[in-house]
C-alpha cells in the first residue's frame, strides 16, 4: 500500500535527518565538509556533494547481501553504505493510525457523527498516537544498529548496551561510527586535503606581519 510504504520513507527520513545534517568537521582543522545525505536513493540533503551517505531499507537477507557486495566491487566509491531492516511490526502499527486518522475526515462519518461515537473516535485518536509514538520508536531503535559498508569494509553496528536499545537510549555508537566511516570517504576524495590540514594558531597570524616578506620562508609550515 503506497501510503503505507510512504509513510515508513517519512518516519525513517526524519530521524535519519535528525542524526545526520550533511556536515561534518575533518582533520586537525576541523574543516566542515557538506555529504549527500540519502534514504533508498532519495536525496534527502545536498544531493550534489561527491562524497554520500546512503541509507538503504531492506526487506530481506538477499537485498543486503546485493549491496555488501556492490561495496566490495567499488572500493573506491565516495560513499558509506548503511543498511538497515525495517523493524518488525512497523508496518502494521502505520497501516492502523492512517485508518483511524482517516476517520476524521471521512464525510460520512460526520454527517452522522452522535455523541458516542465522538467519544469512540476520540478513544482511536488516541490510540492512534500511541501508534505513532511507538512506531518512531521502532526507526531509533533501526538507526541503533544495521550494517556500514565502505570501501569494502562491512560493520555491523550496535548501540549503547550491545543490543538494540529502547527509546531515550543513546545512538552515539552507530553515529560515531558512520562519522567515521564518512571521513574517511571524504579524505580518501579529497586527497590533497591532508598536506594542508594544519591546526590553526592565531600566533601565527602575528607572525605574517612581523616577519619581514624575505624571511618568511623560514617560518613553520604551520603559518
Amino acid at each position: 500500500h503506497k501510503e503505507v510504504r510512504d509513510a515508513v520513507f517519512k518516519e525513517h527520513a526524519k530521524q535519519l535527518q535528525a542524526l545526520f545534517n550533511g556536515r561534518i568537521t575533518v582533520g586537525k582543522s576541523n574543516t566542515a565538509f557538506d555529504y549527500g545525505v540519502y534514504l533508498n536513493a532519495t536525496p534527502l540533503k545536498n544531493d550534489k556533494a561527491p562524497v554520500k551517505l546512503r541509507v538503504d531499507l531492506v526487506g530481506s537477507a538477499g537485498e543486503a547481501k546485493k549491496i555488501a557486495e556492490e561495496s566490495a566491487a567499488y572500493l573506491d566509491t565516495p560513499e558509506v553504505r548503511w543498511v538497515l531492516a525495517v523493524m518488525p511490526g512497523l508496518e502494521d502499527r502505520l497501516r492502523r493510525a492512517i485508518a483511524i486518522e482517516r476517520l476524521e475526515n471521512d464525510e460520512e462519518y460526520r454527517r452522522v457523527a452522535t455523541e458516542r461515537t465522538r467519544a469512540e473516535a476520540a478513544r482511536l485518536q488516541a490510540e492512534a498516537d500511541e501508534l505513532r509514538r511507538n512506531a518512531a520508536a521502532d526507526v531509533e531503535r533501526a538507526f541503533q544498529g544495521g550494517t556500514l559498508y565502505w570501501a569494502g569494509n562491512g560493520l555491523a553496528l550496535e548501540s549503547a548496551n550491545g543490543a538494540r536499545a529502547g527509546r531515550g537510549s543513546q545512538a552515539a555508537p552507530s553515529k560515531t561510527k558512520v562519522e567515521e566511516a564518512l571521513r574517511d570517504r571524504i579524505s580518501a576524495h579529497y586527497y590533497r586535503f591532508a598536506e594542508g590540514d594544519r591546526t590553526f594558531n592565531p600566533a601565527n597570524v602575528e607572525k605574517l606581519f612581523t616577519v619581514a616578506a624575505a624571511d618568511r620562508a623560514g617560518l613553520d609550515a604551520d603559518v
